[in-house]
């Protein structure tokens, strides 16, 4: 309830709040008796119900978004949100949870991911991503209630695999959106190319000193019998390094 004050006159407080037809999200809206009516700022729907659940000790009411009667124990199956972590989509067997799905799961690419709060509010019935989770989870309520899956056990490992098939189908899809993708490329600038480089012709014409001796000459002899790989300036560095050992050998 509100209050307001008028000059003169003592704090009056406003009627209790009627929330009946109004979604969880919407703001929280008081009137008095003389039909004056404001909107509390700050407060919802949603908010309302839980402080007056809490207080009274009592769960707010949830409205149910899908319902049926189990074909052998005549309970009540039914399925409605669910305020936990994160936002649920449950099914009830009476007043006890059974199975349960994240809303946020089936949240389209361009979805207002706003809405989804912490801690998390109700969404409105005809919401997108409770549609598309309802329409998910009802057939798994319906093979239960009929007897397909017999416990509760059973729907939960079925409603599990179909997600993860579910995610698995969605891997592929997000692959060729990813893959379509390119680059945009900086205007004025060419493509490359590809450098190539070229191994030079093998030169087998240089012939190993024999006449050299001493402690250095088999070595100098396998240097110059190197492979044609050796870059040429170190093929000429070689030779002169051998000339100028001649010149040394005979000079003295």
């Amino acid at each position: 309830m509100g209050s307001r004050h008028v000059s003169g006159s003592p704090p009056e407080l406003s009627l209790v709040p009627d929330t009946t037809g109004y979604q969880p999200e919407d703001p929280l809206i008081v009137q008095w008796a003389d039909g004056v009516k404001w909107v509390v700022p700050d407060w919802t729907v949603a908010r309302l119900e839980s402080v007056m659940a809490k207080s009274s000790g009592s769960k707010p009411a949830r409205p149910k978004l899908w319902e049926s009667e189990h074909t052998v124990t005549h309970h009540e199956v039914h399925i409605a949100q669910r305020c936990d972590r994160s936002l649920l989509l449950s099914v009830f067997e009476q007043t006890r949870q059974i199975a349960q799905i994240r809303v946020i799961d089936f949240a389209a690419p361009d979805t207002d991911m706003a809405k989804f709060t912490s801690p998390p509010v109700a969404l409105a019935t005809d919401d997108p991503c409770v549609q598309a989770a309802l329409r998910f989870i009802v057939p798994f309520a319906k093979a239960y209630c009929n007897g397909e899956l017999p416990t509760p056990a059973e729907l939960k490992n079925k409603i599990g695999e179909a997600k993860k098939d579910r995610r698995a189908a969605a891997k592929p899809a997000k692959r060729q959106r990813l893959s379509t993708k390119t680059a945009p490329q900086q205007p004025g600038l060419a493509e490359k190319p590809a450098i190539v480089i070229e191994d030079s012709p093998a030169k087998h014409d240089s012939k190993p000193d024999t006449q050299v001796q001493g402690q250095g000459a088999p070595r100098r002899a396998a240097m110059a019998a190197a492979p044609s790989a050796v870059p040429e300036v170190i093929q000429l560095l070689l030779l002169l390094q051998r000339e100028a050992f001649k010149v040394c050998y005979y000079y003295y």
